[in-house]
């Protein structure tokens, strides 16, 4: 970042240095997140982590939200009837529409009868999400998972089920297909199956 503003600045001033990150050795880029949750971590984690944030974890595994969205919920912002969830703003700045499986809607449901009388369906900040979270992995010696993880694992979940680029991205939000491919952790046995 800081190479690109000194570059910017020495050729808009036209200034006659030498730039001075010519000999700088880049970190390696970083590698992106390639944990997907087993059947039996999630169960473990669900029995472990408090009510509160089981349920949140339950829900972004269903609908492959993020901890902030998931934070946000409002009881206004679901729609039972259209089987849909409404996100005002979400990472990128839009608002969009999560589309609710069955089990999502169960969980919302119970989350609805014993919530206060808070505007929040879950009153808790993103990182205490994220917290929890990694304080119930440690106690279960759960390694490489994250809250984030749940995102990454609900997406590849509904691809190996044959789900479309189109259709994953209406589910996971996201606007290029670029970035829906680093939270697709497709193996060769998840195509393997689906070529039959």
């Amino acid at each position: 970042m800081l190479s690109r503003i000194v570059k910017f600045g020495i050729e808009q001033l036209g200034l006659d240095w030498e730039f001075p990150f010519n000999n700088f050795k880049y970190p390696p880029e970083s590698k992106g997140r390639d944990r997907v949750i087993t059947e039996l971590e999630y169960d473990m984690l669900l029995g472990d982590l408090p009510p509160l944030v089981a349920s949140a974890a339950a829900l972004s595994y269903e609908t492959a939200m993020r901890r902030g969205e998931v934070s946000r919920i409002a009881k206004g912002h679901i729609e039972f009837e259209s089987n849909r969830l409404y996100i005002p703003e979400s990472k990128n700045g839009h608002s969009r529409y999560v589309p609710l499986n069955t089990k999502a809607i169960e969980i919302l449901k119970r989350r609805l009868k014993v919530m206060d009388d808070n505007a929040l369906l879950y009153n808790v900040n993103a990182e205490s999400l994220s917290k929890a979270f990694r304080r119930s992995c440690k106690r279960l010696g759960i390694e490489g998972l994250s809250f984030h993880s749940l995102r990454h694992s609900a997406i590849t979940r509904y691809a190996r089920r044959g789900l479309s680029v189109n259709q994953l991205k209406v589910i996971s939000g996201h606007r290029s297909t670029e970035m829906l491919e680093r939270y697709t952790h497709l193996g060769i046995n998840d195509v393997v199956t689906l070529m039959d």
